[in-house]
């Protein structure tokens, strides 16, 4: 699985080296992104047709190898989904408004280990809270030590810039633009991404926690892109260090439970995190 996320980095990085330059729009950022729903078929209506091509190849490698068409058992629906979820973003991003931060694959992958995205006060506060819950010794929890965590940093960091980038990059600014409302952009965000990672065979209140949880997150990552010009790049910082702690800590961490497609894998410690928080 570790392997499939290093190729999952480096197609990110040939396809923003190669192909990620601004778009000639032949229609609005909002529509190419909505197209984008099929892989890379903004791109192409926007005229990167190579650039659309290559996104839609590395969906459909990767969900292929899932579905067991392809011969590699270990490729999962997570990767193709993550490409997916960026490549919407992409199109965005690329024949939008010209941004006063540089924002590509690159930088975006960067972002997750800069230091710089704490001086705002919502990754402090995000980190801090769940690093208190995640580490304080609940009996449910087993330390794994450094190896589990430095794999976390690579397993997650592909997760929270794809999730970041649909979530907070697209659907949040777009849907905030159409209404002239952000807590409405922010709300549907939430509900979009808590809904991404919907839990099944718990209790009522268990599924609440983990509903509860991962709303919560999702507006302050919404209130730290508004506070930061709506760059993404602080919140894929936070998210993925806060995925992280919990790959690394939680006993059940790593194994996938059914999900809905738009998040693919998701961790039971999610929901055990918001129980503790929560009730």
């Amino acid at each position: 699985m570790v392997r499939v996320h290093y190729n999952l980095l480096a197609i990110a990085v040939v396809v923003g080296l190669l192909f990620s330059n601004p778009a000639v729009a032949k229609v609005s950022a909002e529509v190419a992104g909505l197209l984008g729903v099929v892989p890379g078929l903004g791109h192409v209506v926007q005229g990167e047709t190579i650039e659309g091509i290559a996104w839609f190849g590395g969906v459909a490698v990767f969900f292929a190898s899932g579905f067991g068409v392809l011969p590699f058992s270990k490729v999962s629906l997570h990767t193709g989904t993550n490409i997916w979820q960026y490549s919407i973003y992409d199109v965005y991003r690329d024949t939008g408004e010209k941004r006063k931060y540089k924002s590509t694959l690159i930088y975006d992958t960067l972002a997750a280990y800069n230091p710089l995205n704490l001086i705002d006060w919502v990754s402090p506060l995000q980190l801090g809270a769940n690093a208190y819950v995640t580490y304080r010794g609940a009996p449910d929890t087993v330390y794994r030590g450094p190896k589990r965590f430095f794999l976390g940093v690579i397993y997650q960091t592909p997760n929270a810039m794809a999730e970041e980038a649909l979530y907070r990059g697209y659907v949040f600014p777009v849907v905030s633009k159409v209404t002239h409302f952000k807590p409405l952009g922010a709300l549907t965000s939430a509900v979009l991404f808590s809904f991404g990672h919907m839990l099944y065979g718990y209790s009522f209140k268990q599924v609440l926690a983990g509903t509860v949880n991962n709303v919560a997150n999702s507006l302050l990552w919404c209130l730290q892109t508004h506070l930061n010009g709506m760059d993404i790049r602080p919140s894929i910082f936070t998210h993925m260090w806060i995925d992280v702690m919990i790959y690394h800590r939680w006993r059940n961490a790593g194994s996938p439970i059914e999900s809905s497609s738009l998040s693919g894998a998701v961790f039971s410690p999610s929901t055990s995190l918001g129980y503790r928080l929560f009730f």
